[in-house]
């Protein structure tokens, strides 16, 4: 473990989650701005839990965890890892670091085999910043699979925190995602529930696996939910325009959703910004 990260079990908490510098502006070390790192998705290429370290905290920032009660099945033909994460963004100060440890269940506890255990680091002492928000990918391998991680790096970028609620009776499937011009044909995928419904809180609230995502300056936003019952699909943008650092810290919107004959609202209620500096993990 490197010297710069703390207590090996220690996970990144709400005293510097989403939304904790949209009036102030996060720290800077040294004087300077630093640079973020923004998952795309991390996806096992051969056939319990990914996390990263940063120097904010030096705790975990977890990616993605899930019990054996909860596991997903990973198949040749979908092999992505359902993010459940970052909670925040990644700061690019000192070496990130990145654990993971996935284990394949069978039908006995003695069955249980390690499929991958891994530490690697990222390091941007070499960046060339043109590239900024430009879709990378690496790959890493252990003795039984290799894990396939996209993501893109960006200069002193701007943390959209975004929370979406759901207001009728209509129950549906739904993808949620963003999307920025200079990602390609790649989204990040803040909720994908495929064959199972979109959950809510009480409130109304829509449960994201993910709602924390990073824009460059001056880039176009699109926040968007493809729906679907029973056959029938509803494409909506949620919410699309360029950004600014004079920007106001939150934007609401709301929008119609008919599927079939039942009608319901969907409300971008929460779209709050902060000035940072981090890194973009993509979601498939």
């Amino acid at each position: 473990m490197s010297q710069f990260f703390g207590p090996l079990n220690a996970i990144t908490g709400s005293n510097i989650g989403p939304m904790r510098y949209t009036e102030s502006g996060p720290p800077r070390f040294g004087g300077i701005p630093y640079d973020a790192m923004e998952i795309f998705s991390l996806k096992v290429t051969e056939l319990k839990e990914v996390a990263v370290r940063d120097s904010l905290d030096h705790k975990r920032n977890v990616l993605f965890d899930r019990s054996k009660e909860n596991c997903q099945t990973l198949t040749a033909e979908d092999s992505s890892l359902a993010l459940t994460g970052p909670s925040r963004a990644i700061a690019l100060i000192d070496p990130l670091e990145f654990e993971v440890e996935l284990r394949v269940l069978g039908s006995r506890p003695s069955e249980e085999t390690v499929l991958s255990a891994l530490y690697f680091e990222y390091s941007n002492n070499s960046y060339n910043y043109s590239k900024s928000g430009l879709v990378r990918t690496q790959k890493r391998s252990s003795k039984r699979s290799t894990i396939e991680l996209k993501y893109s790096q960006l200069h002193d970028p701007l943390e959209a925190t975004i929370e979406v609620r759901h207001k009728g009776l209509c129950d549906f499937h739904g993808r949620f995602y963003a999307h920025v011009e200079y990602m390609g044909e790649d989204d990040i995928v803040l909720l994908d529930s495929r064959d199972l419904k979109v959950n809510f809180t009480p409130d109304g609230r829509v449960l994201l696996s993910r709602n924390v995502v990073l824009i460059e300056e001056g880039a176009k936003l699109i926040l968007g939910v493809k729906a679907w019952q029973n056959g029938d699909v509803h494409i909506i943008v949620l919410w699309k325009t360029r950004l600014n650092s004079l920007l106001d810290s939150t934007a609401e919107a709301t929008h119609p959703l008919m599927l079939g004959s039942v009608r319901c609202l969907l409300l971008l209620l929460g779209l709050y910004f902060a000035r940072s500096c981090f890194c973009n993990l993509l979601g498939s």
